[in-house]
């Protein structure tokens, strides 16, 4: 087999042997991180039940003070304790005596609570003090939480931009520990925060190393590609022709460890560690949080063994496809040697010399036709559907994040809420495996985001006082966004041209950090009632449904190589694509899709087909030939039993065989099938 990329040389020094199984096993510790690092805010800044403190009345129980102190007001449709309003009266005056020992008046004139005085929260259920408890951000300065969240996002796009343009220059590897450490150390420095600023300081420096901390492990070329050129003009991307989407899209577009593993592996690798391990993150982290019931060593415990990861500088190898792009190439033959020493292969040095020469090739190739991802802009078709392409990761984004972050909205324990949410990850990984390469990529997202839509809608509108329902429905919004954020990731790559893909994702991820930084203003909503943000956020994941639909399918299509491809690509496709529906459709076209010489060719005798026809008029024959016959044997059969009817004779029964006896292709035997290339069977699955 001649040697033309990366892919082709992966057999002859390992696909998955020691060399790939040590690097997987820190990949485990890094998909955990993931969870805390996206994750940890939501326990560092929970805003326990608060009212006015009255030191006056230190001297009574709490409830008792809040009884006399606190006036009541209608939130969400019930009857509770202010918040953020005290009687205004001083309880110190001897002639107010009397009208305590009865409870508060109704008349009493009420006043905002005391930046002096401060607060008092309650601890009740697992409860701790956090940042938010500890400097007063409630009533007027409630937004301070969520503007935080809202840095950490924008630090994600600065991070993606400038690690994406150090990894270009410096290589993967270093950008893979830089941005480890860059997440510990500020993780860390979270728990030693004094007040909002550097807070936020930190937040923002959290964020530039989230995406980057775990995606370098695999390095998804779509985070550097939309940087500089270099990386798109990467000769491995567009080596190939045409080929046919069958599944799960890791493949050509990852780098670093990912493409030292086989295409064969590179889904189970790429999917099933990340999809455990954050799984398990999520529904451990609450339970963490809660044993330790303190924000400052919760941020300290949860971001310090981040540092483990800097052991990858010694145990992960540099990107190869990076040392060729750089023209490393003696770097990229040492790793590749060491590779094959480490899996106990031995390679002829002929392959080494095949490989190096062939990718200086293709790279010149590449190099002489530069691309921009402005091309993506140039003509209609592609322009509009980058734009719908958009336009979708966003709402995915805006609304997984939304959704991730509203379970504190829940009446039960936010503890038992998002452990058990966490927990739901798992099968929503999982259930894109089955749907994906059956109902197609386009009505697995359209309708994962208009069940969760719907769910949240419905979560928004039932009842307060229907606990459990809500908490059911906003528990399904959560697994079905979790579904499309999943299929969405694979959906948007595919969708984008060959030639422009790395660029184009790199946008489309960029864009969906910019509208993720407007959640936490959308769960802000909560603020005026408790569940408006399940409403908005359901509204804009059903409108995210209807706008898939202006897409066209990609399972089972030749995916589009360049703009002019990506016009035309989709059609002829119909509304209702899927593959389970047109399988067995496309199947019998194929059989039938003969040319016209070889129809003409069917008016031969056999004989002449038998020795020099070729293999589709041979087709066409015995098709015609079974055609008859089977004719034949239909009409014997009702003249038999018209006979025996007349004759008065009891009906014999006809074989089940005989009688399930449907028309056929012409031909029973596979072997005689795969003699032609049209009837090749692609295998569509993403494992």
């Amino acid at each position: 087999m001649a040697i033309e990329d990366f892919d082709d040389i992966l057999p002859h020094v390992g696909t998955f042997g020691p060399f790939q199984k040590r690097i997987l096993l820190l990949s485990f510790p890094v998909n955990y991180f993931l969870a805390v690092v996206y994750m940890a805010q939501i326990y560092q800044t929970l805003t326990p039940e608060h009212w006015c403190s009255v030191p006056e009345l230190s001297h009574l129980e709490p409830s008792e003070r809040r009884n006399l102190s606190i006036p009541q007001e209608t939130r969400d449709g019930e009857l509770v304790y202010s918040r953020c309003r005290m009687f205004d009266v001083n309880y110190t005056q001897e002639e107010l005596q009397m009208d305590l020992k009865e409870g508060p008046n109704s008349s009493w004139p009420t006043k905002p609570c005391s930046t002096v005085d401060g607060w008092e929260y309650d601890l009740s259920g697992g409860m701790y003090h956090t940042i938010v408890s500890e400097s007063n951000w409630v009533c007027e300065d409630d937004w301070r939480p969520n503007f935080a969240q809202s840095m950490f996002f924008a630090g994600a796009i600065v991070g993606s931009l400038l690690f994406g343009l150090l990894a270009d220059w410096y290589g993967r590897l270093p950008v893979l520990v830089m941005s480890n450490i860059l997440a510990c150390a500020a993780g860390v420095a979270t728990g030693f925060s004094k007040g909002f600023v550097d807070f936020v300081v930190y937040r923002f420096l959290v964020g530039m190393a989230y995406d980057l901390h775990y995606m370098m492990m695999y390095i998804i070329r779509k985070y550097f590609t939309f940087i500089t050129d270099v990386v798109a003009r990467c000769p491995f991307d567009c080596a190939h022709a045409k080929e046919k989407n069958t599944g799960n899209y890791f493949g050509k577009e990852n780098l670093s460890f990912m493409e030292y593993v086989g295409p064969e592996k590179r889904t189970i690798v790429g999917n099933v560690p990340l999809a455990i391990f954050l799984t398990l993150g999520a529904s451990s982290l609450p339970w963490i949080a809660y044993a330790l019931a303190d924000w400052r060593l919760f941020s300290i415990i949860t971001s310090a063994p981040i540092a483990v990861i800097v052991a990858a500088w010694w145990l992960v190898p540099e990107s190869a496809r990076w040392l060729v792009l750089k023209g490393k190439t003696d770097k990229t033959m040492e790793t590749l040697r060491k590779c094959a020493r480490i899996n106990n292969k031995t390679v002829d040095p002929s392959i080494y010399e095949e490989f190096q020469a062939a990718t200086q090739r293709t790279y010149q190739l590449e190099k002489d036709n530069p691309t921009n991802w402005m091309d993506l802009f140039r003509s209609p078709k592609m322009r509009k559907r980058f734009l719908l392409i958009t336009l979708t990761w966003m709402m995915i984004t805006v609304v997984y994040d939304g959704y991730v972050r509203s379970l504190a909205i829940l009446p039960y324990s936010v503890f038992i809420t998002n452990s058990v949410a966490g927990a739901l990850e798992l099968p929503a990984d999982l259930v894109p495996v089955v749907t994906l390469d059956r109902l197609g990529r386009r009505w697995t997202l359209t309708m994962a985001l208009s069940l969760a839509g719907l769910a949240g809608i419905a979560t928004g509108l039932v009842p307060q006082n229907s606990a459990m329902l809500m908490t059911l429905l906003a528990m399904a919004s959560r697994f079905f966004i979790t579904i499309a954020m999943n299929t969405g990731i694979q959906y948007t790559v595919e969708l984008i041209p060959t030639q422009l893909r790395g660029q184009g994702t790199g946008v489309v991820h960029i864009t969906g950090h910019g509208a993720t930084f407007f959640a936490p203003f959308i769960l802000y909503l909560s603020t005026y009632y408790k569940t408006l943000p399940y409403i908005v956020l359901g509204a804009l994941s059903v409108f995210g449904g209807l706008v898939c639909l202006l897409l066209p399918e990609t399972a089972n299509q030749n995916l589009p190589e360049s703009v002019a491809d990506a016009e035309r690509f989709g059609a002829e496709q119909s509304f209702f694509e899927m593959p389970c529906l047109s399988k067995r459709r496309d199947r019998q076209q194929r059989l039938n899709d003969v040319d016209v010489d070889d129809v003409k060719r069917t008016s031969l005798s056999f004989g002449d087909a038998k020795g020099g026809g070729t293999i589709n008029s041979t087709r066409q024959y015995v098709k015609d030939l079974s055609d008859s016959l089977r004719t034949r044997i239909v009409s014997d059969e009702h003249n038999r039993l018209r006979q025996q009817q007349q004759q008065g004779q009891e009906t014999v029964p006809v074989p089940r065989r005989q009688k399930e006896h449907r028309q056929t292709d012409g031909w029973q035997n596979e072997a005689f099938a795969a003699g032609d290339p049209s009837l090749e069977k692609h295998q569509t699955t993403r494992f």
